[in-house]
């Protein structure tokens, strides 16, 4: 029996399969087309009807850089660590997580008390360090440490410097974020609400706001959103230890659907000033807010109608807004405030200059906004007053009226004038700024294509 079991092994080791370890680099590229191939021709299972992107091509993200075939030249990547904050937790504690510990805990510390108490660091702040090497164990190679606040917001930076005689220590300074920037390109079919569909396209609600406010200066998000329509985003995130910390912006935007096609890129001017545009430097954002009340109901139109105190016909020079006493009123664009005054039967008013030949009065309101007297700048979605029933008014409403060179206008139709576009001497940069940024929604079809991601067709009843 022994002399069998011997016999087989002998055998089964003399035609076992040989290991693939010896194969050379060519030779196992060969076997993976080889699979690829197999499973190609296997039959794709039949859709599901319950599947969301039936239908809709399905969801694509790429790194910025792998989209546009940069180049980058090879250097050493610092090892990343992070971590956070918990109840009841020290900065000591913490450092103790990341692998700081010894001499360079106690300079670290030291350098940081220079601008914080160290003891009031609070839970939910994140701890990001850099090093040199990978090594766990080796303290002595922190680049640098970043103690950021909880949300949004910079934190604090210890960075490792030398003295005069070379030796080491840490030196504190404001600022600082917990990661790097990482820029990503998304196209994401529009399969439901825009916070589902961004969600099923992987994620959250920090990227919903951002696009949200976005998509709103030309659509009107609860209407003008229809299953089939896509959205290409890009954005830049802050990532920290391969994970996301925070969506920081949205840089570029597409939309294509059934009600409106447009594209908006970030911009930031000469003084600073960060604006959206369209590619050719006209203002994506329309000069007046449309939201001026939150939550408000239109209920009286421009033009002539039957007053219903006086009960004769007369012309109604503004829109009302119904809304309940004391809702937020904001301004309607930038300017300068004109007028803060009881004015009969306008009951409290606030009358605004927009550039040479715009300005915007609000009539009825309850109460003005404090701080707010003749010859502020008023910004943009600024609180002036509170909706009220002051003067003669039969409810609670904003009456909202716009003037044009002095001539009352339709408010519905100033809703649409476009705001300030790039300036003619800074075309030409605002175009090299945002060429890449177009290049980036554009190409974003092209790894579609290679990677074979085309809409799925739906059975019929299923759109």
């Amino acid at each position: 029996m022994v002399a069998l079991l011997v016999i087989a092994n002998a055998w089964w080791w003399w035609v076992q399969e040989p290991d693939v370890a010896p194969m050379d680099l060519v030779e196992r590229l060969a076997v993976l087309r080889e699979d690829r191939a197999e499973s190609a021709r296997v039959e794709e299972p039949k859709p599901n009807p319950d599947d969301p992107w039936l239908g809709l091509a399905p969801p694509l993200e790429v790194p910025a850089d792998r989209l546009a075939r940069i180049a980058l030249a090879p250097e050493p990547v610092p090892e990343e660590r992070l971590t956070t904050v918990g109840q009841g937790d020290t900065l000591d504690h913490a450092l103790d997580r990341l692998f700081i510990h010894g001499e360079v805990k106690r300079k670290v510390i030291a350098g940081y008390r220079t601008l914080h108490d160290p003891r009031l660091i609070r839970p939910g702040q994140r701890l990001f360090a850099q090093f040199e090497q990978a090594s766990p164990m080796d303290a002595e190679s922190l680049i640098s440490l970043v103690v950021a606040p909880v949300g949004r917001g910079e934190g604090t930076t210890v960075v490792r410097a030398h003295d005069e005689e070379g030796a080491v220590f840490y030196r504190a300074r404001p600022g600082g974020l917990p990661g790097h920037m990482s820029r990503q390109v998304l196209r994401c079919p529009i399969s439901g609400p825009l916070a589902v569909s961004i969600r099923r396209c992987g994620h959250g609600d920090g990227l919903t706001r951002l696009v949200a406010a976005l998509l709103s200066l030309r659509l009107d998000l609860r209407k003008h959103l229809n299953r089939g329509d896509e959205l290409r985003v890009v954005f830049d995130e802050l990532v920290a230890d391969d994970a996301r910390v925070r969506y920081e912006r949205v840089v570029a935007l597409r939309f294509k659907g059934q009600r409106a096609t447009f594209t908006g890129v970030s911009w930031e001017d000469e003084k600073g000033r960060v604006a959206i545009y369209t590619p050719s430097g006209d203002a994506l954002e329309p000069m007046f807010l449309r939201d001026l009340v939150y939550g408000a109901r239109l209920t009286s139109v421009f033009g002539l109608r039957m007053h219903p105190i006086l009960k004769k016909m007369k012309p109604h020079l503004g829109i009302d807004l119904a809304a309940p006493i004391g809702t937020p009123v904001r301004a309607a664009a930038d300017g300068v405030l004109l007028a803060r005054r009881r004015a009969g039967a306008a009951g409290r008013i606030v009358r605004i200059r927009h550039g040479r030949h715009m300005s915007s009065e609000y009539f009825h309101l309850q109460r003005w906004a404090r701080r707010l007297y003749p010859g502020k700048k008023v910004r943009r979605g600024q609180v002036i007053g509170y909706v009220g029933n002051t003067g003669r008014s039969t409810a609670p409403h904003l009456h909202f009226g716009v003037r044009k060179d002095g001539k009352h206008v339709d408010p519905l139709k100033a809703f649409n004038t476009p705001g300030k576009a790039v300036p003619a001497r800074q075309r030409e940069a605002f175009k090299r700024q945002v060429k890449p940024l177009l290049s980036l929604l554009d190409r974003i079809d092209v790894v579609a294509e290679k990677r074979g991601l085309v809409a799925r067709s739906a059975p019929k009843g299923k759109r």
